[in-house]
Formats: C-alpha cells, structure tokens, sequence
C-alpha cells in the first residue's frame, strides 16, 4: 500500500514539472533558486547533516525510552524489544523524522539561516530522504513506517505529514 502512495505521490509531482523560458519549475518552485553551483560543498555538507540528523533522532528517542540500540546496516534495530512498551516503540521509529523535520524547520525559519547554503542542502537532502524512504525501507518490519504501523502506530499517515512539511520548507527557502 505504501508503494503505492509513494508511486501515487511522485507520479503527481513529476506531472507538475514545466519548463519555461529555460527555466526549469517541480510544484511551482524554481529549481535554480534552490540549487545553485557556487557553495555546492555547503550544500553537500548540509545534506550529510540531514542524514545524519535522522540517524540521531533515532537514538535519541532510544535513549529517551529505555531502547537498547543495535546498528545493523542502514537501519537501527531495538535489541530488548519485548521491554519495550508499545507507545516507546513508536516514539522511537518516529524519532528519526521528527528530530530532522524539527531540525530543518528551525533552520528554514530562522533569517540567519533560512537563505544558507547549508539549510538549502539540509533541506534538499530531507525531501529526498523523506520522499523516498518508503521505496527503499518499505516492506521492512524495522523501516519507521512499518514499526510504526506494526506498533498501533500510521506510518503512512505520518509519513505524509512529514513529506508535507518538508515540501514546505522547500518553498520556504525559495521565497524572495
């Protein structure tokens, strides 16, 4: 179901597309404002910074609720999972996308911040980490969507939301 949402969302976004005059427009925002190639190190840096602000989040909230934190791979696993409570398990899988969302919106609001190559960076790197998570950690019982979901959360619900404000912040950082 989430492929499909995901196969759904991207469908419309990529029919929203539109060039004009040699410019080059995804939902209404020109791509040249947010992507310029002078202080593309800041950018990269600012995506990296996204990443691992995700990473983070997760073992903040593991440490917040009690969660004993494995890495394995691309992905954090809970090692006394049956200690756990339910409403912990949740708050540890939307751990991750809370803290980079958070994150990348304070930056965004910020007038110091907001027009930075960093934040540009940051926040190209949370739409496109958000946009695609469900296609390649989906179907996966420790992808945030699923534990979510597999843990009486709405995974698919949630992520929306966050893809919402991360799109959001996309414009943000492209307002004159």
């Amino acid at each position: 179901m989430i492929k499909k949402s995901v196969v759904a969302i991207l469908s419309i976004l990529f029919m929203t597309v539109s060039c004009s005059h040699a410019k080059f427009y995804v939902l209404g925002v020109d791509v040249e404002k947010v992507i310029k190639t002078e202080g593309i190190e800041m950018m990269v840096l600012g995506a990296a910074a996204s990443f691992i602000t995700h990473l983070a989040g997760h073992y903040i909230a593991g440490e917040l609720v009690g969660a004993d934190i494995e890495q394995q791979g691309n992905r954090e696993i809970v090692l006394n999972h049956s200690d756990v409570s339910t409403s912990d398990k949740r708050w540890f899988a939307r751990g991750g996308f809370l803290t980079q969302t958070l994150v990348n919106t304070a930056l965004v609001n910020l007038e110091s911040t907001r027009k930075s190559k960093f934040t540009r960076g940051f926040t190209l790197g949370t739409v496109y980490q958000i946009g695609t998570y469900p296609l390649w950690l989906s179907s996966d019982e420790w992808g945030d969507i699923d534990y979510l979901n597999n843990n009486d959360g709405e995974g698919t619900t949630e992520w929306s939301l966050y893809m919402g404000v991360a799109v959001y912040n996309c414009y943000k950082i492209v307002e004159d």
